[in-house]
């Protein structure tokens, strides 16, 4: 699934009734019409005809077979998704040298001569990402990362820059940062099961809002919105919208795509949700710690901070993991930033504020 970000529509690959790509109206979910995938056109082969579908910024559709040798690895393209549009081929049947099974994930990002097309290993540790010259035929570059087997095996999103991230059920989310003329990728984060969670096994990157969207198969399964602001810290999570179904998706797999001021997620078996974008605005001044050193006093190391916010009471916490947190100190800030002083009994630790 994919949203299309001229206007908004969402694609849709379904294997009911046979092999067809949908177009879903964005605003209301109607189902406005299906996109050429006729059998004779539609040749790559692969064990599913179509699996993934991306679409790039001028409205060009894309869509990959599924193979698990390698070797019939196919992306079809539609100008767009009018209908009127008959599918080519712009990549394939080939093997685009990951190493076996791809075409479960897909992205794609930028326009015309400067569209890329991500695909990742299902168990291995390469990523192609195929480039053109002319918009029509594509041409793979396999990048080879320092990623452990299969972590990027269910899903990949184009980061910022040259950066992607990739995600697994059960692995930790990655951000790779890779080299097209080297053809290397190191990893940049990697965020366990304490940083994040492990039963996330989607994920979708908006680098322009800075945010990622993530599938967690729960009870029930929820998709979850975090903030990639602050880059030295782990996502921190802003928001979720639980599926209305909670059907078995014993494969995890799925999709997300941000579009017309939405997100919107496939949880396969459980239906397509679409979640209105907004932005959060403070009602009060940001609280704010700053100025953190350790000093000596009387022989003993101490943590002093500064706590900057509108004047009221507020809880100073502490946490080793980011995860547990327990209270310190209950300070009245004025209108001035406020010295506090702190014993340290943990070697490293986080520190916030929160109103009281």
């Amino acid at each position: 699934m994919a949203v299309n970000p001229v206007n908004g529509n969402v694609l849709l690959v379904s294997r009911t009734g046979g092999t067809n790509l949908q177009v879903i109206n964005g605003a209301d979910g109607v189902d406005l019409r299906s996109l050429n995938t006729s059998s004779d056109l539609l040749t790559g082969g692969g064990i599913f005809v179509l699996n993934m579908v991306g679409v790039a910024e001028d409205g060009a559709v894309y869509a990959c077979n599924l193979s698990t040798s390698g070797g019939d690895f196919t992306i079809y393209r539609w100008a767009n998704d009018s209908g009127t549009a008959d599918p080519e081929i712009v990549y394939g049947p080939g093997d685009p040298g990951v190493g076996g099974r791809i075409g479960d994930t897909l992205d794609v990002r930028g326009s015309g001569e400067q569209t890329q097309i991500l695909a990742a290993s299902r168990s291995g540790t390469a990523v192609a990402i195929f480039t053109t010259e002319d918009g029509v035929i594509f041409d793979p570059i396999v990048v080879e990362t320092d990623t452990n087997p299969g972590d990027l095996g269910l899903s990949v999103s184009f980061g910022a820059g040259d950066t992607l991230w990739g995600k697994a059920q059960g692995r930790p989310l990655t951000q790779v940062g890779f080299d097209l003329g080297a053809g290397t990728g190191t990893v940049l984060q990697s965020f366990d099961g304490v940083d994040f969670p492990g039963s996330v096994s989607i994920i979708s990157v908006n680098p322009a809002l800075q945010c990622l969207a993530a599938i967690s198969l729960e009870t029930p399964d929820n998709l979850q919105i975090y903030s990639l602001v602050e880059p030295t810290l782990p996502p921190q999570l802003l928001d979720q919208v639980f599926f209305t179904s909670d059907n078995a998706n014993g494969n995890g797999v799925g999709s997300i795509d941000f579009g017309g001021g939405k997100v919107v997620a496939l949880n396969t078996n459980n239906g397509v949700l679409a979640a209105t974008l907004g932005k959060a605005t403070p009602e009060v001044e940001p609280i704010v710690l700053s100025n953190v050193r350790v000093i000596d006093v009387d022989g003993k190391q101490q943590v002093q901070l500064e706590l900057a916010a509108a004047a009221g009471t507020y809880i100073i916490e502490k946490s080793t993991d980011l995860a547990d947190w327990g209270e310190v100190d209950d300070v009245d800030v004025t209108d001035e930033p406020l010295p506090l002083s702190y014993l340290v009994v943990e070697p490293e630790a986080y520190y916030r504020a929160r109103p009281q």
